[in-house]
């Protein structure tokens, strides 16, 4: 990476961070451009030279975010059973969630926006099936397996899928009014326990907790 690509990025870098300190401290509708450039510490000029308005701001922010999710491909698993998918894809649920906490207030606005914003309502849907998917797909594997109760894949992943939307969205209203990391392991304890058509052995469990 040459000079000039080094000291875009880094530049990029400052008005992402400032424009997620704006949208989440301010809201989308009362941030300004102005206010963004002055949090970046550059004139209004260098931030439209980079973005043509504060909803593409807004959006490339969105797909910055998205792009965290993009490890979550049953293709990346190395586990050899779908139980052990379903903890690994747990994990990594629940690294993400943790790694977007400061991101908190500017992830309410997200979706707050979402149902205003067709662009904005398309990336999320996108990115919630694409999970949705992989969850599925592991679930229909594990019944061709014989090892999880006959449940109809696409909405047993869906119901795991918002459950950890609500937990992830009560985290963010309330950071202190519960741990997240356990709520996490009860979570997909539970969803296990109800998945599976043996008792899971505990210290495959324990991998998740």
């Amino acid at each position: 990476m040459n000079e000039s690509e080094k000291g875009k990025r880094d530049k990029l870098g400052r008005l992402f961070e400032a424009a997620t300190k704006r949208f989440g401290e301010d809201g989308y509708s009362e941030t300004s451009m102005e206010s963004i450039a002055e949090e970046a510490g550059v004139s209004k000029g260098t931030l439209y030279y980079y973005f043509d308005s504060k909803e593409e701001l807004f959006i490339e922010l969105l797909l910055d975010w998205v792009k965290k999710f993009e490890r979550f491909r049953e293709d990346g698993i190395v586990e050899d059973t779908p139980m052990k998918k379903l903890i690994h894809l747990h994990d990594e649920m629940m690294e993400v969630i943790g790694e977007m906490g400061s991101l908190g207030k500017l992830m309410l606005e997200f979706w707050a926006n979402a149902s205003r914003k067709k662009e904005l309502e398309k990336i999320l849907n996108d990115t919630i099936e694409k999970y949705r998917k992989t969850v599925a797909r592991i679930i229909e594997r594990g019944n061709e397996q014989d090892v999880f109760r006959d449940v109809d894949p696409w909405e047993a992943s869906s119901a795991l899928v918002a459950a950890y939307d609500g937990l992830w969205f009560h985290w963010l209203l309330a950071p202190d009014s519960f741990e997240l990391e356990e709520a996490g392991n009860q979570l997909i304890t539970n969803y296990l326990h109800g998945l599976a058509k043996e008792k899971p052995d505990d210290e495959l469990l324990n991998v998740a907790n």
